[in-house]
């Protein structure tokens, strides 16, 4: 290892910032949403965490003359961005420690045919000071990447690396195994080899002092197969005794780890089979799992301060879990979410960080089903949040997910065929009946595909709005509308 002293210190700038945005974040209106535009890197969304006082930190590029440069900034619940010259030149995560030090990652590390490429962390202490710490070698031909760090609240960090080789169109896609390296300032790396060259998604260290990760076995992409092998939820003593358990449903995918508010350790599965949050306690016994409707979840998970669970839904935007299990999707936020330290939930993704000021309330609808005879559709509303759901909903019939002629002359205008007002009391749901005319039933077998007889349940576009909360978007699949 070798230590650099960094050419500025902006510790009094950064302070009296920090003062100002952690003011600003007390007078925020619960709910509310704050988009900023952030010059963000190429993969830079694993490159976003929680500041040490106020806001995140994410990795900026700007582009001159082809290149980009890359810092770091202090985005601040006002808005404020804090630069500050960072050593490693690819984005990749970020951590801080309990004494304000900052962890940088590049993202992996690819070897030349013959050559090995080392991958390495930098930490920058809260004087300025930068150490590099080797996490070692990709071997030839092959990809070393780090897929998570988490300190250890002793000053020292844990980091995930797994390797790959080259898979479908010569990628890096197919698992060789992972690793756990464990990096202490003035202290040999120690390194763990992960059993049965599992590859990690995701780590932290646990209430009982373990770290606990999630991982895959025998990843593998081809030209036309893909799996993601079997999941596990892993525990190692810091001694680096291992302790592996199956999730219950077995291709789960597992990703993001987190310890909840009820000590559980809480993760995300997003496979073939199951779209959930899942729950494991430090005794290896899993827990309550929170089937995600919908959406496809995905890790990083954290949590707000009223308890919340908030994760990424894949193409679909951001997803808060309540202890209830009540869901609400934030369509227009996407990418990794994180807690701030003032309270705030951050997400980054597309080139933008949202802030979103927890205690909002949000809509949550799901389909029962609908009654040619009675000419009714039922439904669940559900209200999340800490007050009272009140808005209007509005009910289509979806135009099919795909391009080209629609089947059976359909027309590709959506038909709306019901608007209501509506008030659910929080944290809980209501099963509501509504009338609507024949003629929804003879539209919804021509927005069907061909051949799809009664079997196939037509979509239902949901649209909400609801009074100091975010606007619902869902795709309902509704029983008997063909029947």
């Amino acid at each position: 290892m070798h230590v650099r002293r960094s050419l500025t210190a902006l510790a009094s700038l950064v302070l009296c910032l920090l003062a100002l945005g952690a003011a600003v974040a007390m007078a925020a209106t619960p709910g509310e949403i704050t988009t900023f535009q952030i010059p963000g890197c190429p993969d830079s969304e694993v490159a976003f965490t929680a500041a040490p006082q106020a806001g995140v930190l994410i990795r900026l590029c700007d582009e001159r003359e082809g290149s980009f440069s890359s810092t770091l900034a202090n985005l601040l619940p006002d808005g404020t961005l804090v630069r500050r010259a960072v050593p490693t030149s690819e984005p990749g995560p970020i951590a801080t420690g309990p004494a304000g030090e900052i962890w940088l990652a590049a993202i992996n590390a690819q070897s030349p045919a013959v050559k090995g490429a080392e991958l390495s962390i930098d930490r920058i202490a809260a004087d300025g000071s930068t150490t590099t710490f080797p996490l070692g070698s990709a071997r030839s031909g092959r990809t070393l990447k780090v897929y998570g760090v988490a300190p250890d609240g002793r000053g020292g960090l844990w980091v995930a690396t797994g390797e790959l080789t080259p898979g479908y169109y010569g990628q890096p896609t197919n698992s060789a195994g992972g690793e756990l390296v464990h990096v202490v300032p003035g202290a040999v790396v120690q390194r763990f080899p992960l059993p049965r060259k599992l590859e990690p998604r995701g780590l932290v260290v646990g209430p009982d002092g373990n770290v606990w990760f999630t991982a895959v076995s025998d990843t593998f992409v081809g030209e036309r197969t893909s799996s993601d092998g079997a999941g596990f939820i892993g525990q190692m003593t810091p001694n680096g005794r291992f302790a592996l358990f199956l999730t219950p449903i077995e291709e789960s995918g597992p990703a993001g780890i987190v310890v909840g508010p009820d000590g559980l350790l809480w993760f995300a599965e997003s496979a073939i089979s199951t779209h959930r949050i899942g729950t494991i306690a430090t005794d290896g016994k899993f827990g309550p799992a929170y089937k995600i409707r919908g959406v496809i979840p995905q890790g990083p998970l954290t949590f707000g301060p009223e308890g919340d669970a908030w994760f990424p839904a894949i193409e679909s935007g951001l997803m808060r879990l309540t202890p209830a299990g009540q869901e609400t999707l934030y369509p227009n936020v996407h990418g990794t979410a994180v807690a701030g330290p003032e309270g705030d939930i951050w997400s980054f993704g597309y080139a933008q960080i949202s802030r979103i000021v927890p205690g909002g309330p949000g809509i949550d609808v799901w389909a029962q089903a609908a009654d040619r005879q009675a000419h009714t559709f039922g439904f669940t509303l559900a209200c999340g949040g800490s007050s009272t759901c009140e808005g209007t909903l509005e009910l289509t019939l979806a135009v099919p997910r795909y391009s080209g002629p629609l089947p059976n002359g359909a027309k590709k205008k959506p038909f709306p065929f019901a608007r209501i007002p509506y008030s659910v009391g929080a944290e809980s749901a209501t099963r509501q009946t509504i009338e609507i005319p024949a003629k929804v039933f003879t539209l919804a077998r021509r927005y069907a595909p061909e051949g799809a007889g009664g079997r196939y349940p037509v979509p239902v576009q949901a649209y909400a709005t609801v009074a100091g909360g975010p606007t619902l978007e869902r795709r309902l699949k509704v029983p008997s509308l063909l029947r």
